[in-house]
């Protein structure tokens, strides 16, 4: 997911999954740009009035998963895609595209972010007072009556017994905090694995290191759930262990385990991403 397309990204806002890798290995891959502001918020005279415009019954988030669900329907007709093992995933917007698309539809199998995550307690607290009096302005509500009643349709947490998607969380150390309640609620449950980067800072994650252990970590995660692909490399057995412990994971003799030799092409590809990621 993206904010505004001006041509072919690698990996859409913060080049956070990789298009050429993930087509390489054999993914279907729709890069979303998302819609503008409602018609009515974009009436509004002051940035104050625009937020809450835009908020109001969560009409923006209503508004990109429609557009969504109507990019995904295009891309279904053309028959490549598989409908029964469709992945999601959003990096700061597209983050909360995301927690919405899980709450409120049920076309995804699996769900990567990479920052999270837009709730009810941590996302404030992380912030403090500065900010929770920011977006109170917007309209959002935080620990004050009616929180949960407007929080309902967005939150992960309100809606934990209904989401039953596995969610890799990868974020950066300065906002690993936001997400604590999420991360918590739902590793409780077997359904995330969360990944920090150790001294990033940044909401982007520019470093070339850090950028191609994500590339390589969300294709490994959607292989692993939507086409049962597991990487042989021993320096990933603990990876694969969580993920084979998680909930819905399918037993490991389903797996198709490919040698690491195998993936000296693929590895040489992330290389050249990550170069180029730097220019």
């Amino acid at each position: 997911m993206q904010y505004t397309s001006v041509g072919f990204l690698r990996g859409g806002t913060g080049d956070e999954v990789p298009i050429h890798p993930l087509a390489n290995r054999g993914f279907a891959v729709l890069s979303f740009d998302r819609p503008d502001f409602s018609a009515a918020a974009l009436g509004a005279t002051t940035e104050e009035e625009l937020t809450r415009a835009n908020r109001a019954d969560w009409i923006d988030r209503r508004r990109v998963q429609s557009s969504l669900e109507t990019a995904i329907s295009l891309a279904i007709d053309t028959g490549s895609v598989d409908r029964a093992r469709m992945g999601i995933s959003g990096f700061s917007d597209g983050g909360s595209t995301v927690q919405w698309a899980l709450i409120n539809s049920d076309l995804f199998q699996v769900a990567s972010m990479g920052s999270c995550c837009e709730d009810m307690y941590s996302y404030p607290l992380a912030a403090g007072p500065r900010f929770t009096d920011f977006v109170r302005a917007m309209g959002y509500r935080h620990f004050e009556p009616g929180t949960e009643e407007f929080w309902k349709p967005m939150s992960l947490i309100l809606n934990v017994d209904d989401v039953d998607v596995p969610i890799l969380i990868q974020t950066g150390d300065s906002e690993y905090e936001a997400g604590l309640d999420v991360f918590e609620t739902y590793s409780y449950r077997r359904q995330t694995d969360r990944t920090l980067r150790p001294g990033r800072r940044d909401h982007i994650k520019w470093q070339p290191a850090h950028r191609q252990a994500i590339y390589r970590r969300s294709v490994e995660w959607f292989e692993f759930w939507l086409m049962k692909r597991m990487d042989c490399d021993p320096a990933k057995v603990g990876q694969y262990a969580r993920w084979l412990a998680m909930d819905g994971a399918p037993p490991e003799r389903t797996y198709d385990a490919r040698m690491v030799a195998a993936r000296s092409h693929e590895r040489d590809q992330f290389s050249a991403s990550t170069r180029s990621s730097r220019r």
